[in-house]
């Protein structure tokens, strides 16, 4: 197996649904591995979890919707699958003091 190259369609499939709220058993199917074996495969190639980096770009793209300005943080918190706007809004305000740290 090329793990390369699975690692790769994983992230293609992960930024292709970012506004679904369960991607692992997606990703599990369409790579026709067992969620376990993608998950280590995952972490040992990019150093993080598949979750780690589905959050993070799902930030990234609200961030994105944020700057845009049409639509308020609300919507934007549903959009993406957040459980409440408060969930949304401490993940945001979390990514960015992390991001502004460093």
């Amino acid at each position: 197996m090329d793990w390369i190259q699975t690692i790769n369609n994983t992230i293609k499939l992960v930024d292709s649904h970012l506004k679904d709220k369960y991607i692992l058993q997606l990703l599990s199917k369409e790579m026709y591995i067992s969620t376990s074996h993608l998950q280590k495969g995952f972490k040992a190639i990019t150093g993080v979890t598949i979750s780690e980096y589905f959050s993070s770009r799902k930030l990234y793209s609200a961030a994105l919707d944020i700057v845009g300005g049409v639509d308020s943080f609300l919507e934007i918190s549903y959009r993406y699958q957040y459980e409440s706007y408060d969930a949304f809004f401490k993940a945001f305000k979390n990514s960015m003091v992390i991001l502004l740290q460093k």
